[in-house]
């Protein structure tokens, strides 16, 4: 079974391996695939806790080489809360970006429905670090294989307390990697960008026959590269004055 293949891959620690030998999927087919990962994950008692959405800006597109955003699944057995410290090892080819985070206050049923309802129906906003198997087997990136492999998604940072309600300015974003900061988001734009990526993501999951509801995170994706992680590393995302989140990447395993 293809999909009991790539879930082995990936608690190997070895994800898409099965793209090594030339295996091609229509996206259609490769959210499928998505799916059934996940449903076999649950049945091993993990459980979905939100989504990414992913390649939501042109330069994540470039360096990715598709030309469309992606989605992919969040799972509670992945989420670790800042600050923390990880091991590089436990990934494949790790890399990081810093994003802005939601978690719905409201279901959300109608990808048509207006911006205003659209961030009303956002009960926080917070930074994350977000965590990628940074690898691709099939040669060039493709959409498909980015997909079925849910979006090189490996995991998230977040706070360790989420207040409530969205601040009364936009918050910007800062990515900083051992004091360096590497990117920076100004305060505007990032309602914008939130609304944009949950009618995207919506619309999304209303095709797979997924809703999304109250309590569910979602990360909306990020306007800033993917950093690569291959020596002991302190990343840290804020939203300044707001909030921030830490974690500290070890070569060797965490304790």
């Amino acid at each position: 079974m293809l999909a009991a293949r790539q879930l082995d891959d990936y608690r190997r620690g070895t994800p898409g391996t099965i793209f090594a030998r030339g295996l091609q999927l229509s996206e259609a087919d490769a959210y499928r695939l998505q799916a059934r990962v996940a449903r076999l994950r649950e049945q091993d008692g993990e459980s979905v806790i939100g989504y990414k959405v992913g390649c939501t800006s042109r330069e994540i597109q470039r360096q990715l080489g598709i030309d469309q955003p992606i989605c992919g699944r969040l799972f509670a057995t992945e989420q670790h809360i800042s600050p923390v410290s990880l091991s590089i090892s436990d990934y494949d080819s790790l890399a990081i970006e810093g994003e802005l985070a939601v978690q719905l206050a409201e279901d959300i049923t109608d990808p048509r429905m207006a911006n205003s309802d659209l961030i009303r129906s956002v009960g926080a906003i917070f930074p994350v670090i977000e965590l990628h198997n940074y690898v691709f087997h099939s040669g060039a990136p493709s959409a498909a294989e980015l997909i079925a492999n849910n979006g090189m998604h490996a995991g998230f940072v977040m706070p360790a307390n989420v207040h409530t309600g969205l601040p009364e300015d936009e918050p910007g974003l800062t990515i900083a990697i051992d004091g360096r900061i590497m990117a920076e988001q100004k305060h505007t734009g990032a309602f914008e960008a939130v609304t944009r990526s949950l009618r995207w993501l919506a619309a999304e999951l209303n095709r797979q026959g997924v809703p999304l509801h109250a309590d569910q995170i979602v990360l909306t994706g990020s306007r800033a590269p993917l950093f690569p992680v291959a020596t002991a590393t302190t990343v840290t995302v804020s939203t300044p004055p707001y909030r921030e989140v830490r974690a500290q990447m070890l070569p060797q395993a965490v304790q």
